[in-house]
């Protein structure tokens, strides 16, 4: 079931003006565009940016047939991306963490605690813990067993990924789901190709994501996870198609000069053809 409509009103209900999902080429390829922004007194509310529409469409498509039991969020900052885990995951226990250290997720902690009451979202907690250090100690006080989907979004550096990735690890299930955000968009490939190395699973990177999601299934895929993976990346007999076309963007005037050179073979193709009929 779609829920952007409802994870927008929660937030425009309290005063928020969402700002979400689009076209970075109306925007003078303002990339950032296409996230989620908060937006109070016409500034920005948080440091960072939330997950977009089309990252949002991508969960409901990957929790269509997937329902994990306990779901471990690092990175909260506004409660964005929690509150869609929850709505999208109404019977799942999610809890989520932020260190608290950028601009107002002190608040935002408070905010989704408050509002996950208000809206009757008893699936939610959020609270003031860092990664790596405080991982385990929160896993194994707020769930009954290991977590089996981890959404990691918090310092989008090759260490700090890394760090939660180990952190989260000796506490997850054997078949946990993993999901990164921001892989292609911030290159922290080094960091995910270890992680893939060491899980031995299935990975990805989404590059039919806004911000080339990387997923990785540490066991075998639960079902419609790997149809959703597929639906999500880039298909590698498209790629070649897709930079040919972007080559000729780039090289317009040779564009021009081969087109020029086809007229003027067929010419004179026509023109012996013509000849040699005489």
């Amino acid at each position: 079931m779609p829920i952007v409509n409802r994870l927008i009103d929660i937030y425009e209900q309290r005063g928020f003006l969402v700002s979400t999902g689009l076209n970075p080429c109306h925007f003078e390829n303002f990339k950032p565009a296409s996230f989620t922004w908060l937006i109070k007194e016409s500034k920005n509310h948080t440091d960072g940016l939330g997950i977009s529409t089309q990252e949002i469409y991508f969960l409901e498509c990957l929790f269509e047939e997937f329902s994990p039991k306990n779901i471990f969020i690092v990175g909260n900052s506004f409660g964005w991306s929690t509150f869609a885990m929850s709505l999208l995951n109404p019977a799942s226990k999610i809890v989520a963490i932020d260190s608290g250290f950028s601009k107002n997720s002190l608040d935002g902690i408070d905010f989704t605690n408050r509002t996950a009451k208000e809206e009757n979202l008893r699936n939610v907690l959020a609270l003031q813990a860092a990664s790596p250090q405080d991982v385990e100690g929160v896993v194994k006080s707020s769930f009954e067993g290991p977590v089996d989907f981890v959404f990691i979004d918090a310092m989008h550096t090759n260490e700090h990924i890394l760090l939660d990735f180990t952190a989260v690890q000796p506490v997850s299930a054997e078949n946990c789901v993993f999901l990164f955000h921001d892989i292609h968009q911030y290159d922290l490939h080094e960091s995910f190709g270890r992680i893939k190395n060491s899980v031995g699973g299935h990975a990805s990177i989404l590059l039919g994501t806004t911000s080339g999601m990387g997923i990785v299934c540490a066991g075998d895929p639960p079902p419609g996870v790997l149809r959703t993976i597929k639906t999500f990346s880039a298909n590698e007999k498209a790629i070649p198609v897709l930079k040919e076309e972007i080559n000729k963007l780039k090289h317009p005037r040779l564009k021009k000069y081969r087109n020029s050179v086809q007229k003027r073979i067929r010419f004179i193709r026509e023109l012996f053809g013509k000849l040699n009929h005489a």
